[in-house]
């Protein structure tokens, strides 16, 4: 038996290096193979790699054309021969902990193993570890799968993503799990549909992934983006319908709707956007229209009226951003999918650009034109000018981290105003 370790590149020269250098070459005292699938690199990264990978055992695919992330992670599953598979992103990496573990291949029971994760912001996520161990009389023992549902849901966990969990393989190709055609959120709803279908977990601390937070596909915004969740969305759907003549536990139901509601969520900052949007050639997104091509059978009018509920939200806290005061100068805390479409909005339609983007997790600058960027950068390397006021703006749904946040400012500029909105 082996396990296969699939990386998705793309012009990831600066960092690919790390990467693989970090995956041990056995996991579960199984040797690991490592595939990596490029979506047509313009730079040294497989050059990189075809010299970091000599002497182990590997695959390389290259493609002639750029296929994007949803078709590059369903031609590296493709890939797989082992009898399991984890991913990495070619930005993160691997470190082996302090932990003894005992007879690990009583792991390779479990139809999924959870790696340490350490998340910049997923608070949530030290907790979830902390309660597993808890509850797990050995740190190898199988857990029921309810368990996980029911705790995915009670610390909110946003656990939408492919890298940091083993797969077995038998339950891919049982239940023919694929990855859909869509540039964001491909892998939440395959983890999703794999969710539903395992019944046994297990968590292995023994290997810690290290989430390295570049902006990547979070900076992309607009109707491109709504199209993608909502074929997510539509996808849901698709998968409650398989298992409705089941007899289906509540927290299976629990965990359904927390994943819908984040699908619904995202949909609805996306589509706020496209809507509110008169320039820079972006047309309005209809969502109805989108529904009548993607969703077919699944219209659902309950949607319809959370989408609108949620883009009445995000209307109030525009309002609530801006100011007449034209000594103000802005400054939004975290590099998300929301801070851009905010940002963007202010700078398009009420000619305010925001003077910088606060996240202790990233550096770098968001592009609002050719000529126009916002920079990225940690609070320590941020200073203010005396001459302007500043206002700082925290939107999030944890209001854990929005204090967190607020208190981290205050105690560096005390005088500051600090706008705090949960969405």
């Amino acid at each position: 038996m082996k396990i296969d370790c699939l990386i998705t590149t793309f012009n990831d020269e600066k960092v690919i290096n790390k990467c693989i250098e970090s995956i041990p070459k056995k996991i579960l005292g199984l040797p690991v193979r490592i595939i990596i699938s490029d979506d047509f690199s313009k730079d040294k990264t497989i050059e990189i790699a075809r010299n970091l990978l000599k002497g182990r055992e590997h695959k390389i695919i290259t493609s002639e054309s750029n296929k994007g992330v949803g078709k590059n992670r369903q031609i590296a599953l493709e890939a797989v021969s082992s009898d399991y598979f984890f991913f990495i992103d070619s930005d993160d990496y691997l470190k082996e902990s302090n932990f003894t573990i005992e007879q690990e291949e009583y792991f390779l029971k479990s139809d999924m193993i959870f790696f340490s994760k350490l998340v910049p912001y997923r608070n949530s996520q030290v907790n979830f570890e902390k309660e597993i161990l808890q509850i797990s009389d050995q740190i190898n023992k199988e857990i029921n799968i309810d368990i996980l549902y029911f705790l995915i849901c009670k610390y909110k966990l946003r656990m939408g993503e492919c890298w940091g969990v083993i797969f077995k393989n038998s339950i891919i190709k049982k239940y023919s799990i694929q990855f859909i055609d869509a540039i964001v959120g491909e892998d939440v709803i395959f983890l999703l549909e794999y969710l539903l279908k395992s019944k046994t977990w297990s968590f292995y601390p023994k290997i810690v992934l290290h989430k390295t937070y570049n902006l990547g596909l979070s900076s992309y915004i607009g109707d491109s983006v709504t199209k993608s969740y909502l074929r997510i969305l539509n996808k849901s759907f698709s998968l409650l319908q398989f298992e409705k003549n089941k007899l289906i536990s509540k927290t299976k139901i629990d965990l359904y709707k927390f994943y819908q509601d984040s699908f619904i969520r995202s949909v609805a900052i996306h589509n706020f956007f496209s809507k509110n949007s008169t320039i820079d050639n972006i047309k309005e997104c209809k969502i109805n229209s989108i529904y009548k091509n993607i969703f077919k059978n699944n219209l659902n009018n309950e949607i319809d009226i959370k989408i609108d509920r949620l883009s009445q939200d995000l209307e109030l806290c525009l309002k609530k951003i801006i100011d007449s005061d034209k000594n103000i100068k802005y400054c939004f805390w975290l590099a998300s999918p929301l801070t851009f479409v905010f940002s963007r909005l202010l700078f398009l339609k009420h000619n305010i650009k925001v003077s910088v983007i606060l996240d202790d997790a990233r550096n770098g600058t968001y592009n609002l034109s050719n000529q126009d960027f916002i920079p990225i950068m940690k609070l320590d390397e941020f200073s203010l000018k005396e001459k302007f006021n500043f206002r700082f703006i925290i939107i999030n749904q944890s209001e854990t981290l929005i204090k967190k946040l607020t208190n981290k400012t205050l105690l560096k500029y005390p005088s500051s105003e600090v706008i705090e909105m949960v969405f």
